[in-house]
């Protein structure tokens, strides 16, 4: 249920961001304790899945193996070239850090921090004309 002057900037999916707080499957962050919010790469998975091919491929060229070694080397440029890097919405309040939604989209996950800027921007804005309207 929506407060009165609460706005829906975005809703989709399990999120739904609002002038007043973004809402991520069943956690609530507030809008008026949100700093900034970025997208960051994480590919440590596949970081790890190619180290572990190249290490085993040396091992195997070590104890004379070279064709099973060359069948890993090609499968750590495969992981490499078809690997799907996943994406994270990082956002940073004054408490620290929280990273509150992963995607291989990262168009879904750019519309989500647009829209976290833009009610951190409205907040920002009634936060200043709450103030100019106790001066009077």
């Amino acid at each position: 249920m929506n407060d009165v002057g609460e706005i829906i900037i975005l809703e989709e999916g399990n999120v739904k961001i609002t002038n007043r707080k973004a809402i991520v499957g069943m956690k609530s962050y507030p809008i008026s304790d949100i700093v900034s919010v970025g997208i960051t790469r994480d590919a440590t998975m596949v970081g790890c899945l190619i180290v572990a091919l190249i290490v085993g491929g040396l091992l195997l060229v070590l104890f004379s193996y070279q064709t099973i070694a060359f069948l890993l080397f090609g499968a750590a440029v495969v992981v490499a070239l078809l690997g799907q890097p996943n994406y994270i919405v990082r956002i940073r309040s004054m408490t620290g850090t929280a990273d509150i939604l992963h995607s291989i989209d990262q168009d879904y996950l750019n519309r989500i921090v647009d829209a976290i800027n833009r009610a951190v921007a409205y907040e920002a804005k009634e936060q200043i004309n709450s103030e100019r309207v106790a001066q009077l």
